[in-house]
């Protein structure tokens, strides 16, 4: 089993765009107000030295650092630099930095710090100006689309490549996204997420259809666009699942599953679940632990982590009848199968999108030439032989 450390970081709790749709600020009840803007470098410190306790009673193999808000960038060059520095300094493990923009503060000293550090760079765009100026709107009211399209294209002069992050919406054309992204951009790395849902708050099947629709046009597009440089994560991640190899969402659970849960940790040093789980409520992200007076063993012997690692070794009984259960094993991620009634012990709320997605896709892995008996293997649970 993996040992991979994943740690969404919250270095900054501050951010320029105010989106309509945003699970962080918009919360009901903001929890980040109390909390320093920018995360001190004693706060690393304490997180680095938290490591390393924690790698000589189960040793990790990899950590990755989500560098998040707000909008990181919001914190200043120098203390930025200093993070990192410090990272690389006191760990004696391998690490990757990731970092998640809004696009907005992206400059060429911003590209040369991420050059430098070998920062993996995402950008949240939702597609041409039409679209993105709906719901990613600047603090004053005024739509954001050219400050970002700007910088955008300026990582590119810079030869700095960044991967897209789309949050989907069902009104939105997917051709006119994938014709501004892929062929007026050239971007080759696109991630598009689903508005983080519960079986509580999904608005409606009509909508859960509506997003089926809109995922079955971007596959159909980026089939018939023939050029496999071009990676959708959402698509790569059932193809795999159907292949029976690891998934980067977390279809067939057991397949991405690691034995060291997500964490975020806030700017006070706060730890949380991953922080795509706020959209549960703040009840159930708050922990009471912090890096400070905590140890990472203390954190992960929480009952909220065992009900993770629960839901991650569980199919829904609503699956029990479904074609893609041993590949999809209830959804495309935990937060979608929990409900107040039954915590994770749901079908996922985008369960009729994933149904259909992984029956066009396995339609074209047969036509494609890809071995019946080996898909079959794969969804009836079994190991197909290299």
């Amino acid at each position: 089993m993996s040992s991979n450390f994943n740690i969404i970081l919250k270095i900054s709790e501050a951010c320029p765009l105010k989106c309509d749709y945003c699970y962080y600020f918009r919360n009901i009840i903001s929890k980040h107000k109390p909390r320093p803007t920018y995360i001190q470098l004693d706060t690393i410190e304490k997180l680095c030295q938290r490591i390393m306790e924690y790698n000589n009673i189960s040793k990790i193999d990899n950590i990755m650092f989500s560098l998040h808000g707000g909008e990181p960038l919001c914190i200043n060059k120098k203390q930025f630099c200093s993070i990192c520095d410090y990272i690389k300094k006191y760990l004696n493990i391998p690490f990757e930095l990731i970092l998640q923009s809004n696009g907005i503060l992206i400059d060429r000293e911003w590209i040369e710090i991420f050059k430098y550090y070998k920062i993996h760079l995402g950008i949240s765009i939702d597609g041409p100006k039409k679209y993105q100026n709906i719901h990613r709107k600047l603090k004053n009211g005024k739509g954001s689309f050219n400050i970002v399209d700007k910088n955008i294209k300026l990582c590119l002069s810079e030869n700095l490549y960044p991967g897209l992050l789309i949050v989907a919406d069902p009104n939105f054309s997917p051709h006119d996204i994938f014709t501004y992204i892929i062929q007026e951009l050239g971007i080759k790395h696109i991630d598009i997420l689903l508005r983080d849902y519960t079986k509580d708050t999904i608005p409606s099947i009509q909508y859960v259809n509506s997003i089926s629709i809109y995922l079955k046009k971007w596959l159909k597009l980026w089939f018939e666009y023939n050029d496999y440089s071009v990676y959708i994560r959402i698509f790569d991640s059932i193809i795999n699942a159907l292949l029976g190899k690891a998934s980067n969402l977390e279809f067939g659970f057991k397949n991405c599953i690691n034995s060291i849960p997500t964490i975020t940790v806030y700017t006070n040093g706060d730890v949380s679940p991953a922080d795509e789980l706020f959209s549960i409520g703040n009840d159930f992200m708050d922990t009471n632990k912090n890096i400070y007076f905590d140890s990472f063993l203390e954190i992960f012997n929480l009952k909220i982590f065992d009900e993770i690692n629960s839901a991650y070794e569980y199919i829904p009984l609503e699956c029990e009848s479904c074609y893609f259960k041993y590949v999809c094993r209830g959804g495309g991620g935990i937060l979608e199968r929990y409900s107040s009634k039954n915590g994770f012990k749901n079908k996922g709320a985008y369960c009729l999108a994933w149904k259909e997605l992984f029956t066009e896709i396995s339609k074209i892995l047969l036509l494609n030439g890809y071995s019946r008996e080996k898909l079959l293997n794969t969804l009836t649970g079994k190991t197909n032989e290299n």
